[in-house]
C-alpha cells in the first residue's frame, strides 16, 4: 500500500481461520480496514479500547498476499509498536489450506509457500502452538526464541513441550524469565 510507513509481518493462515492479531484496539467504536491485493477493499469492524483485534480471514481474498491497515474511529491510521519500531500496516498471505486433500508422497521437499511467521510475545513466559499455527510448514516447524537487546537480537535457547510425538497437534514453547518488553518467537 502506498500509504505505508513501515509494514509488519503477520505470517500465513487458512482462509476459513479467524485470528487473534498481536494487539489491541486503541480506541471504542467501528474501525476501517482498508485493504489490498491488485484491488483495493474496504471493511469494517467494531472494537472496544484495550480487547485484543480478532480478524475473519473470509473477508480477503485466497491464495494471496494481503497488504492492509486499519483506521481508528477517530480517522488516524491505528500503529502497532514493537520495540522502537512502529508499524502502520500488515502483510499477512491467506491461502486455503482446511479443505484441501493431502497426497502423501515419499521424498518430496515440503514446499514452504509462506514467509515465517513471527509472533511478538509480552507479559507472559509462555505460549501454547496449536497444529493449525505450522501445519504449511510440516509436521513439526522449526523454532527459534530472541528477543532484542538495542540494536541486535539475542537468541534465547528453549526446549519446546510437543503433547505427542511423531505428529504433534500442539507445542508449548516457555523461557525461564522475561528478558524484555518484548520476545519473538519464529515459526518456519
Amino acid at each position: 500500500m502506498n500509504c505505508c510507513t513501515n509494514t509488519y509481518d503477520l505470517g500465513c493462515f487458512d482462509s476459513c481461520d479467524t485470528i487473534t492479531l498481536p494487539f489491541s484496539f486503541e480506541q471504542n467504536g467501528t474501525h476501517k480496514i482498508q485493504f489490498e491485493t491488485q484491488f483495493r477493499f474496504k471493511y469494517s469492524i467494531t472494537g472496544v479500547a484495550n480487547e485484543d483485534v480478532e480478524l475473519d480471514l473470509t473477508i480477503f481474498p485466497e491464495n494471496q498476499f494481503i497488504y492492509w491497515r486499519m483506521i481508528n474511529p477517530d480517522g488516524t491510521p491505528f500503529t502497532y509498536a514493537v520495540g522502537s519500531a512502529l508499524y502502520d500496516c500488515f502483510s499477512m498471505r491467506v491461502d486455503v489450506y482446511k479443505d484441501a486433500e493431502y497426497t502423501p508422497v515419499e521424498n518430496v521437499t515440503i514446499n514452504k509457500c509462506c514467509k515465517p511467521k513471527i509472533y511478538a510475545i509480552s507479559g507472559t513466559d509462555s505460549k501454547v502452538f496449536n497444529l493449525s499455527d505450522w501445519v504449511v510448514f510440516g509436521d513439526i516447524p522449526t523454532i527459534d526464541v530472541y528477543y532484542k537487546d538495542g540494536s541486535e537480537y539475542i537468541t534465547i535457547p528453549v526446549q519446546p513441550v510437543y503433547n505427542s510425538m511423531p505428529t504433534p497437534t500442539q507445542i508449548t514453547v516457555t523461557i525461564s524469565g522475561i528478558p524484555s518488553d518484548v520476545w519473538y518467537i519464529k515459526l518456519s
